[in-house]
């Protein structure tokens, strides 16, 4: 069964039209099937093994009956004997997946001649001391499984005489039976009131076309207990209103069944008239008809054009632009808006920030990949960045990452080097594929590029299949196998072929032939930035050389030579001979275009889903596990067959989804709504991502100018620090850190946090960069306000008097002078750059001058004497702080108190600053709602 391009999973948005509506339990009742009501489905085994009569006649099939009941009496699972050690002696394979070994270790605690005698019977039954307790009662249709699959002669799998009834010699065969598909009904289920109960039908489609009621056989699990519960029966029974799904699992079918209460009363339908105007909205409104839930009104444009500033382009919209868009009157005003934001670079570099984010781009795993670990990662960004801007489809993006080799079609070694040692000097990389992506320390084991590449390009987190069968997923040990294979000849390294020709030109260099490791590649570093062509190690293709090596041994032992090419499996695809292609990812290449392009489809918009809304519509998002169903199945495949449909257009995703009236839905909630967050129903209040909380201290902080160019000019933006690890992302380190930036460590969304912490608060109350930022004596707003007003300005004059030490001046003047006479000897440039940077931290941290006793007494007489500025223009003031920081005007009474609060300090230029860390510091500035 191939369960990863299974219909239901394409069934678009006519899925949400045929609802099962199920409103008391005697809609499906209990009665066992008989024969004659479902044509062609064999009855369940509780029917057909009531009895040792009826068992007599009866055929047990190892793997559809006996594993499928030793996971129903939890025999193989973690706690019990499928756990790494078994129990007693005695090991399954964890959720029973391996049917082989399964029966020969089951096979020797039996006894075919003297069933009633088996160890294993004995065991279940609690005749035999056994740690796990009595797991079945004499004469129930569970011993009667057990006793009649030893008395036909503990077949195993693939056997057609035990099928047939009559024993066999062969105790042990493999060949599998194929489960085409898995049928459970209802496939949706709505509940009205809490207690109701349903019970499910689960019957599985054979290879050979039988066709059997498996439940009692099944196992199920509810994703969320305080909606439905679902017993061992597959009863399910409904509790708090909301939406889950509950899961049956059964051989290797995985089959989520969505299931819904709704909330109690009436929602008119009045309540969802302006969700018709797209599809996506449509899709939205039906579930939530569906759950009676009402949906929040339209968020205002204050809200609309922050919350969208920050989502599309990671930037405080500016205090002109505020006003400019809340006075304008178009009807269209907000799609422009959002066309605007998306071509900004801005836009650019968010949009690389997260694509950076799910392929790894951390700096800490690239050494002496191209010298210095911070250029190449200031590569792997700009060469995101550069395609993203250049609107490239996104799977010729992931194609330039998947296919990636260090040199281009027809580069030879030298030219490839060269092209580096530019890159080194320059950032980019040109017209090359992303090989940095392959070349990292931690992702050159074929299983880590097998786990990395699912995480990133198809959602997936298949990693439980190294191990053991996933729990709740098709993915076996050898689906894993199979798939790692296409990984193992790709390399990083010195190129074999290029052996000769590297070590010609590092030894043109005559460095120190002791040099090895990190010292050798900082000086060829050096090299390159003046401009020099040192050699360089490769991503390559190593499947000719290792035939080669082969032929070697083979004529050196004087063996005939055969080839040995290497096989892989996609992901629930045939096996394909990679001797057929010239690079063994081209098949993945050519399956992401295929077979999985809906899967690839939906795991990326899915993920930008949940840039704009704080969840995906399957979360979490990296997990698109059949167990974990979307919240909206048609929802998730409109947005995916469009974004097919519209040529993989990242643009497209983003204008559509922030174009919804499902987006621009306010935070603030219904009665019905006000507990659900799946169904977006009401915005979800988020805080702010590192990156974008950083740069939002700065833009509320700057003059009206460099306000404006915060969404075109990215130098020192916190959203284009191309690293990962905190000490190599400079000044922004600390800041970054502690407000969560994604640490691409390991292959998993959770590597970016939006947890609130205390050291968050402590940085923006009291850090040496915040009080920087507001005191700016060049750029900042605080400046252009005091110039305005005709106001004194000191950088916070009078608290510089309090905390600088008493010998500042002579500290400032002591290192001046070593600075100068570090700058006439070239041998003291490394004691140079300390003392720069210890200038730099005194000059951080107590200002570039000491306040001269005048200038403090000059703002205290200025305050004395009374200040000319009139309220009317403090309102002004209060009414810009509010604009720049949390993006709507003040009210009356916000008005009223912040021109009280700045009139109450010593200067109005202190009471400004005050007002505007103030606002800084609320919930309202520090999320975006």
């Amino acid at each position: 069964m191939n369960h990863l391009y299974h219909p239901t999973f394409a069934s678009g948005l006519c899925s949400v039209l045929s609802l099962v509506v199920v409103s008391t339990a005697s809609a499906l009742d209990r009665r066992p099937v008989e024969p004659g009501h479902s044509p062609g489905v064999l009855p369940s085994v509780v029917d057909r093994f009531a009895t040792a009569e009826q068992a007599a006649d009866e055929t047990v099939d190892f793997q559809r009956h006996l594993v499928p009941l030793l996971g129903r009496l939890g025999c193989n699972g973690r706690a019990c004997h499928g756990s790494l050690q078994g129990q007693g002696g005695f090991q399954l394979s964890l959720f029973g997946y391996d049917f082989d070994a399964d029966h020969e270790g089951l096979f020797d605690r039996i006894d075919v001649e003297s069933p009633d005698e088996s160890y294993a019977l004995l065991k279940a039954l609690g005749q035999e001391d056994h740690g796990g307790k009595r797991r079945v009662s004499a004469d129930t249709w569970e011993f009667h499984v057990f006793r009649r699959w030893i008395e036909q002669g503990g077949q195993g799998v693939g056997s057609e005489e035990s099928r047939d009834g009559e024993a066999s010699d062969e105790t042990l065969t493999s060949g599998a039976s194929v489960l085409q598909d898995l049928v459970v009904e209802p496939r949706e289920l709505v509940f009205r009131e809490p207690g109701e109960s349903v019970a499910l039908r689960v019957v599985a489609v054979w290879d050979d076309g039988t066709r059997e009621d498996v439940t009692p056989l099944a196992r199920f699990r509810s994703n969320d207990d305080q909606v439905a519960t679902i017993d061992d029966e597959g009863v399910v029974t409904s509790h708090e209103p909301g939406g889950t799904h509950v899961v049956v699992m059964y051989d290797n079918g995985v089959e989520p069944i969505a299931v819904m209460r709704r909330m109690p009363g009436t929602v008119p339908d009045a309540a969802y008239a302006d969700y018709e105007h797209t599809a996506v909205d449509r899709a939205v409104a039906q579930r939530l008809r569906t759950l009676n839930i009402e949906p929040s009104a339209k968020c205002d444009d204050a809200t609309f054009l922050r919350r969208a500033s920050l989502d599309i382009a990671g930037t405080l919209p500016t205090a002109s632009e505020v006003e400019s868009f809340l006075a304008d009157t178009s009807a269209n005003k907000r799609s422009q808006k959002i066309d605007e934001l998306l071509d900004s670079p801005a836009y650019d570099e968010w949009t690389t920030i997260w694509l950076a984010d799910i392929t790894g781009n951390n700096d800490a795993f690239q050494n002496n990949i191209v010298g210095n670990r911070t250029e190449s990662a200031r590569m792997w960004h700009n060469w995101l960045r550069e395609r993203v801007a250049a609107e490239l489809p996104y799977d010729e993006l992931v194609e330039g990452i998947i296919l990636a080799k260090s040199r281009m079609p027809g580069e030879d070694y030298a030219a490839y080097c060269e092209r580096m040692s530019v890159a080194m000097r320059t950032g980019s990389m040109g017209e090359g594929g992303l090989f940095q992506y392959w070349a990292r320390s931690n992702f050159r084991k074929p299983e880590e590029r097998a786990i990395g590449f699912a995480y990133t390009f198809l959602g997936l987190k298949i990693e439980c299949a190294q191990c053991h069968k996933h729990p709740f997923d098709e993915w076996t040990q050898d689906d894993f196998t199979n798939f790692q294979n296409f990984f193992t000849d790709i390399r990083f390294g010195a190129n074999p072929v290029a052996k000769a020709e590297a070590k010609k030109m590092l030894d043109a260099f005559e460095l120190d032939p002791k040099l090895r490791g990190g010292q050798l590649q900082q000086e060829l570093d050096k090299l390159a930035r003046a401009g020099e062509i040192p050699p360089y190690k490769e991503v390559y293709d190593a499947q000719e050389q290792r035939l080669q090596q082969q032929q070697a041994v083979a004529k050196r032992r004087k063996r005939a030579f055969t080839p040995r090419r290497r096989s892989a499996r996609v992901l629930g695809g045939d096996q394909v001979s990679l001797g057929e292609y010239d690079d063994p990812r081209q098949p993945l290449m050519d399956w992401i275009r295929g077979d999985a392009k809906h899967l690839f489809a939906k795991a990326t918009v899915n993920r930008i889903w949940a840039r704009y809304f704080g969840r995906g519509i399957v979360n979490p998002t990296d997990d698109l596990s059949l167990a974990n169903a979307p919240s909206n199945e048609a929802l998730l495949d409109l947005l995916a067959e469009g974004f097919i449909e519209h040529d993989f257009d990242l643009k497209w995703v983003h204008r559509t989804i922030a174009n919804s009236r499902t987006y621009q839905t306010s935070w603030e909630p219904t009665e019905t709504n006000r507990l659900d967050e799946k169904h977006f129903a009401r915005a979800l209040i988020r805080r702010l991502p590192a990156e974008i909380a950083v740069d939002a201290v700065y833009s509320a902080s700057v003059g009206d100018e460099q306000a404006r160019q915060m969404l075109a000019e990215m130098q020192n933006r916190a959203v284009a620090v191309p690293v990962s690890s905190g000490r190599s992302a400079g000044k922004l380190s600390y800041a970054l850190t502690i407000f969560g930036k994604n640490v691409r460590e390991a292959n998993c969304d959770c590597d970016r946090s939006d947890e609130p912490s205390l050291l968050q608060t402590i940085y923006l109350r009291n850090d040496l960069d915040v009080m920087a930022a507001l005191d700016s004596p060049r750029n900042g707003w605080l400046k252009q306000v005091a110039d305005e007003l005709g106001e004194p300005f000191r950088p916070n004059a009078v608290a510089a008097a309090r905390t600088q030490p008493a010998n500042y001046a002579k500290q400032l003047e002591a290192l001046e002078t070593r600075i100068a006479a570090a700058r006439k000897d070239k041998k003291r440039a490394r004691q140079l750059a300390q003392l720069k940077r210890q200038r730099q931290t005194l000059v951080r941290r107590y200002g570039a001058l000491p306040p001269h006793p005048s200038n403090v007494d000059a703002v205290k007489e200025f305050a004395a004497n009374g200040s000319g500025v009139t309220d009317e223009q403090l309102g002004a003031v209060v009414r810009q702080a509010y604009l720049r920081t949390v993006s709507r005007p003040p009210t009356a009474e916000e008005t009223a108190i912040g021109i009280e609060a700045i009139r109450a300090p010593d200067s109005v230029v202190d009471g400004v600053r005050d007002l505007l860390w103030a606002l800084i510091n609320t919930k309202e500035f520090q999320v975006n709602h």
